[in-house]
Formats: structure tokens, sequence, C-alpha cells
């Protein structure tokens, strides 16, 4: 093999398989670190599958994932540079044994979890999720590695059934391998081989006897849900686990504040003839909080009640500001302000975080696919700047209005320079012609750090709508209060939640011709109606289940 990939020298070899090899490799124009992966021989259906995965992979930019620098094919030979870390496989930290900390496990866990939430909404599943993928870094946080691997590497026992079938890999995949992930952390003990996942999972329940006593129990749903055999019975999303797992971790962590308080409150227990504390005592504190953590939580309440108060006459009172879209101020006060922007602009301080992906804010000179910068007014020099990067969104329309300022399109990475400390209203939208969606959230950038930023709209589902029988005549279909079309309806988007649907022998609003039913529309899957309306009574087959129709009470407005 070659010594040279592009502007990355190998080093040295750091792991071999069978038919692919990792390198450490050493980047000849900054002297950075890589990892290079390499897969041989590949063929030309599995080389195209890695090139689409590693594009779509190539767009993450998140603290927990490291970045991909570099792929491509020689012939049958597959290649992937990616960012090296400086520590060590969590698989290699596991080997080498030594006790694992609960607090320690539960936030590598929601560092994991966050970064597959991250790539999940971006569209990229990982595939290969196994400790062998996750890097614990020197300052003690976790990283995930591994995007776009063409082969699966891990264990068996980390493999959902799916893809022992050879079936698709998709979002629920990455979910069983973190519940494998998971239970092997929380019930991590050196030199103890851990029980295999094909004892643990069941479509009914979760053998307990298989889990230690302190194992949280508000993480048993999330456990076995992520571990069903079947995919279709597991969650969507790592949302629910996310919050659960960051739940646990702060009681665990409140908890032994507690504890803390009771041990370093008055005289050091067992000096000066005092008799150290009973073990009824220490339990008692843990239960009953100190006077100081009282205060602590008025604080934060008044804090948080003061905040909230202070934002909505703060946009109260920017109604009549024309930064807001709708805006009635007079053209002289919209005139002011567009000169203070432009003052504010100009004497804006320069960027003191400087990056390669991170170019001039003029669209027309930025290439393709690169990032841009834009530098939006700061008027409290005290609090000083700091930078917000949106990736992009996983439909080139779709926009993002910072603090009401224009939108602009996120079609590929964009930084803006915002004022640190303050609250900063993100405005998400897609407007087509099929689909609208819009989302709005407040953010605050810390002084002189870079903040990476999820798109919250959430793909839409796809609805289908078409007769039981090829003879039926079509009809007329109306979600909600709007209407759709005569049928067959097929592909068309629709925003997840739930929704009505109303079919029509004609478009009117006749009670006797209509059927009502309330549909349920989940992200990126296709949900399919069917009706029949010459059968008694009439009814609808959604998702192949049969729903026969009950007259309304009420009629609709037109």
């Amino acid at each position: 093999m070659s010594k040279q990939i592009g502007s990355f020298e190998i080093v040295r070899r750091s792991e071999a398989h069978a038919g692919a090899a990792s390198y450490v490799g050493r980047n000849s124009t900054d002297g950075s670190r890589a990892t290079i992966d390499v897969w041989a021989p590949e063929t030309p259906v599995a080389q195209a599958r890695f090139l689409e995965r590693a594009t779509a992979a190539a767009v993450l930019e998140h603290d927990h994932v490291a970045r991909i620098l570099d792929f491509g094919i020689d012939g049958t030979t597959s290649c992937r540079i990616e960012e090296a870390s400086d520590g060590e496989a969590l698989e290699t930290r596991l080997r080498q044994g030594g006790k694992l900390s609960r607090e320690t496990a539960l936030a590598w866990l929601v560092q994991i979890a966050r970064a597959l939430e991250y790539a999940h909404g971006m569209g990229v599943v990982h595939g290969d999720l196994h400790p062998g993928m996750v890097m614990i870094r020197s300052d003690g946080t976790a990283g995930l590695r591994g995007f776009a691997n063409p082969r699966t590497t891990g264990e068996l026992r980390y493999r959902a059934p799916e893809l022992l079938r050879g079936d698709p890999v998709d979002v629920r995949t990455d979910l069983y391998a973190f519940g494998v992930l998971l239970h092997h952390l929380l019930t991590y003990e050196p030199g103890r081989r851990q029980a295999l996942p094909r004892r643990l999972k069941s479509a009914a329940s979760l053998p307990l006897g298989d889990l230690p006593a302190d194992f949280p129990r508000r993480l048993l749903p999330i456990l076995e849900g992520c571990l069903h055999n079947d995919p279709a019975d597991r969650p969507s999303s790592l949302a629910s686990a996310l919050d659960a797992l960051e739940a646990v971790s702060h009681d665990l962590t409140a908890t032994q504040t507690s504890l803390a308080d009771v041990e370093l409150s008055g005289r050091v227990p067992g000096k000066d003839g005092e008799p150290p504390p009973s073990l009824e005592k220490v339990a008692a504190a843990i239960k009953r909080p100190s006077r100081s953590r009282f205060r602590r939580r008025w604080l934060t309440f008044a804090t948080v009640a003061g905040t909230a108060l202070w934002v909505g006459g703060t946009l109260w009172w920017s109604k009549g500001s024309p930064a807001v879209a709708g805006s009635d101020a007079p053209v002289a006060e919209a005139a002011a302000i567009t000169e203070a922007e432009r003052l504010g602009t100009a004497g804006a301080a320069p960027d003191p975080h400087p990056s390669d992906d991170v170019s001039s804010s003029t669209d027309s000179a930025v290439p393709a696919g690169a990032a841009t910068s834009t530098t939006l007014p700061v008027h409290s020099a005290s609090r000083g700047t700091g930078r917000l990067a949106l990736a992009p969104a996983w439909h080139p329309e779709i926009t993002v209005s910072v603090a009401g300022r224009e939108p602009v399109l996120l079609d590929r990475r964009r930084v803006f320079e915002v004022e640190a400390g303050v609250d900063h209203v993100l405005t998400f939208e897609l407007a087509t012609r099929d689909y609208q969606i819009r989302e709005q959230v407040v953010t605050q950038v810390p002084s002189g750090r870079l903040l990476e930023t999820p798109v919250p709209l959430v793909r839409p589902g796809f609805l289908r709508v078409a007769p039981a029988e090829e003879s039926a005549r079509p009809v007329f279909v109306r979600i909600g209060d709007e209407a759709i079309g005569w049928t067959p309806i097929d592909g068309l988007e629709v925003p997840v939640g739930t929704h009505v649907l109303s079919v029509f022998k004609n478009p009117t609003w006749r009670p006797e011709e209509r059927i009502d039913q309330q549909i349920r529309v989940r992200s990126r899957q296709k949900t399919t109606v069917q009706f029949d309306l010459e059968s008694e009574p009439p009814a609808l087959i959604v998702d192949g289940q049969r729903i026969e129709y009950a007259p309304v009470d009420e009629e609709p407005a037109p």
C-alpha cells in the first residue's frame, strides 16, 4: 500500500481485520493527526453504497462526532479519512479493566445519544455502533467515529436482527446497538463477562434477573424498547432515551451533592470529641434538602421567572420594531435602525477563532458546499461575541432567520457571529407547493465559543390514498380544512402528527357523503389509506387496519 494518500501520510498501522485495516495518518500540510480506514476488495455495488453514505456523513459537524476529512475509491479499495482524537477506544478502556463509575457511564451515554440524535436528524445512520467506534478523549468526553463504514466490524451481539437477515440499515438499527451499549456500560463489572443481548430482549418484557438491583428503573422502558426483535416495535428516535438518561444523570448528581453537603457541613466528624453521624442521619439528610439547596432552588426559580418576564416584555415591545416581520413602525425609525446596524457591523471585532470552514458572508465568493459566516450587529461590547453554526438542512429550501434578520438558505453550513450571553430567536421555515412548516427556537451563545445548533424541522411523512378495489371511482380528499384533490394520491408530504382525513363522493360538505378518520403520520414513513365506500357500512383501511365509518354529529364548516 502507498505511504501517501492525497495530502495524508501513513505513519503506522493501528488495527487490522479481514479485508479491512486502520492506520494512523498525518496531514503533510499542517501536521494534524488522522485515522485512515481502508477496505478491500469491494464490489462496485458496495463501493457505490459507501460513496453515498460517506457523502451524507461528510456534512456532520458536532462536538461528539469525528469529522470525515476525505474519502474515495481506488480500484477495488475504498478509503475514508477521519480526524483523530487524542484518546483511546472505549473497547480498549473496557478491556483494560478497572472500575467504571455510574456517573461516567451515564455521561458517555448522553454524549453518544446526542451525537446519534444529531446524525439521525441530518438523515445519516451509523449502522456499526459498538465500543470500538466510541472514542474516549483525553478530557474524559466520548466521541463517535466510523460513520459510513461499508462493513459491520463490531461484535455480533451489537448487530440488530435485521442486519443478520440482510435487511437495509435505518435509524432503528442504531437504536438496537445503543440499547446493547447502554446495558453493557450500566452493568459493567471488571473481569465479568457480560450477558448477551439475545437473552435480554423479549417481545413482552425484559427479564430483571439479569440486571443489578441498583439499575436505574427509569431506563428499563428505554432498554426494553431498543432491544425489540422487530424494528417496528422500537422507538422512532433517541429523543425519549436522551431525556431519560439526562434525568437519571441529574438525579444521581443531585444525590451526591446532598451527601457532600452532609459530610462537609459543620465540624469534621470524629474530631473535637464529636462522633461521626449515623447512617440514619445521613439518609435523612439526603432525603431532606439542606437550607442552602432551598435557597438555590428559590434563586433558580426567581431567575427563570425574571428571564421569562424580560423575554416576554422584549417581544411585546419589539412589535413596533421594523426588525420584526409585519411591523408597522415608521420609515424614519427603520432607517435609523438600519444605520445603527451598519455602524455596528462595521465596528465588529474580528473573529477570535478563525477556521478554514468559515468564510466571508458574501455568498457569491463562497464555493458550493462551503460554510458561510454572517456578522450580526453587536450592541453590547461587554458581553463579547460568539459564533452560531448551522449544518446544511435536509431540504435545500429550508431557511433560517436569526433575531428577525433576512432569512438565509441552509443549503450549506452557515456560521453567524452573534452577541454572546443574550437570547436569540431562530426561525426555521420551509414553504414548498405541497409542504409548509415553521419552528422557532431560542438560544444563547457563550462568549468566544462556537455553538452547533441542529435544524429542528422534522422531516415530513408521506400519504397514499387509493381505492380498495381498482374498479372503485375516485373520491375527493381533504386533510383538516385543506382541500387536497381527487384520488389516487401518492407520495403527498404531510406534517408529522395526527390529522383528520376526510373522503367525499363529491367535493361538498354533506355529512352523508363523507367519511372522517384520524390518521397518525410519522416522519419519513408512508401512511396508506384505502377506502371502500360501496360496503355497508362504508370503511377506511389505514395501514391494513379496517375502520368502519360512524356518522358524525356535526357538520364541519366549508
